[in-house]
């Protein structure tokens, strides 16, 4: 019994992960004097199987989703409330292939990234 059991956790461990991380990086990171804060909130996204994954730590209200396309133009939004941890997701599954910006809202801070379908 012990021996099946290590294999099970050594199969899920290699198992290969075919989710997309989704480098999102705070948009006017510019600072315009005065002392320099850093923000508790952090913000992760993945992109697997027509799935849309944000991981969001330490963020207490609304959070806007957007996604544009390769037009500039909005293919899919989601507006919810994170309650401090939160993790939201997005069916996007209908987006043909092709170049996405996903802007992330959080309160007064934009989040940009970049992915692929």
């Amino acid at each position: 019994m012990k021996q099946i059991l290590i294999t099970i956790l050594l199969s899920l461990i290699l198992l290969p992960s075919y989710a997309t991380n989704i480098d999102v990086k705070k948009a006017g990171t510019t600072h315009q004097g005065g002392a320099r804060m850093p923000s508790a909130t952090k913000l992760t996204a993945d992109y697997e199987y027509g799935i849309l994954t944000l991981y969001v730590f330490q963020y207490v209200g609304s959070v806007q989703v957007i996604i544009y396309n390769n037009g500039n133009m909005p293919v899919a939004s989601l507006t919810t409330t994170s309650p401090g941890s939160d993790t939201i997701t997005m069916n996007i599954d209908y987006l043909s292939d092709g170049d996405y910006t996903l802007y992330i809202i959080l309160g007064s801070a934009i989040y940009i990234g970049n992915f692929e379908i």
